[in-house]
């Protein structure tokens, strides 16, 4: 009770906001009569709608995308020379729907990363992704191997380390006030192996299994983030 998760049908009570098979678009669909279909909202190429959250009372339709192949500065999509592992971003785009027939995008937020959940808690939104990282990096390019959000790079002092042998990726987690939805109110990176998540009312519970091939027995290890008005603090 009191964290919200995202959907892919939300409803108002008079209007269905639906995602269509192919994850590029949303209907919006009026049941008073008959089911009708009255506007929609389409995602760019290559930009495909994860989940979505609907505000009933502040007329906000908030879409959770992922987006993939971005073009580099050479114009490439995906540097396959510079071996970057995880082109992919994860995107918060707000829509005032206050006008069902005239929804306006109000806001963006982007993180590296690839989707893998979201809750919403108290007016915040707070997004998950998965960040590969790897590859053929370089101390001076520090944008191959730590993770971006609104393409700055998450700064040191945010990123944790747990005391785990070794790890491959970070789960990127940003939170968004609904009342400013094109910044991020806060971000932080762990990095880890990969995992699962579970969302309380005051904390992140970040849960992975290690694997010990030499004895062959395994562990799981939590990590706690809590959370307060969009604040976040590894506890």
């Amino acid at each position: 009770e009191g964290v919200d998760e995202a959907d892919v049908v939300k409803t108002d009570g008079r209007y269905l906001y639906v995602l269509g098979n192919d994850n590029q678009k949303i209907s919006f669909v009026d049941t008073k009569d008959e089911l009708t279909e009255i506007h929609s909202i389409s995602m760019e190429e290559n930009q495909y709608v994860q989940e979505f959250y609907l505000l009933p009372n502040e007329k906000k339709l908030i879409v959770i995308c992922s987006f993939y192949n971005r073009e580099a500065e050479d114009g490439s999509t995906y540097n396959m020379a510079r071996m970057i592992w995880d082109p992919s971003i994860t995107q918060v785009i707000t829509y005032d729907v206050s006008d069902i027939e005239n929804p306006r995008e109000i806001g963006k937020v982007e993180q590296s990363g690839s989707y893998t959940s979201s809750r919403l808690s108290d007016g915040y939104v707070y997004l998950f992704s998965r960040y590969n990282a790897g590859g053929d990096i370089a101390k001076d390019e520090p944008e191959l191997y730590i993770p971006m959000v609104n393409e700055k790079l998450i700064e040191a002092e945010d990123i944790y380390l747990p005391l785990v042998d070794k790890g491959c990726m970070y789960e990127v987690i940003t939170s968004i006030d609904v009342d400013e939805p094109d910044k991020a109110k806060d971000s932080k990176a762990v990095f880890s192996n990969g995992g699962q998540l579970y969302v309380s009312n005051n904390n992140i519970y970040c849960y992975e299994t290690e694997w010990a091939y030499t004895n062959k027995t395994e562990k799981t290890k939590i990590c706690k983030i809590a959370y307060n008005n969009g604040k976040l603090e590894a506890v």
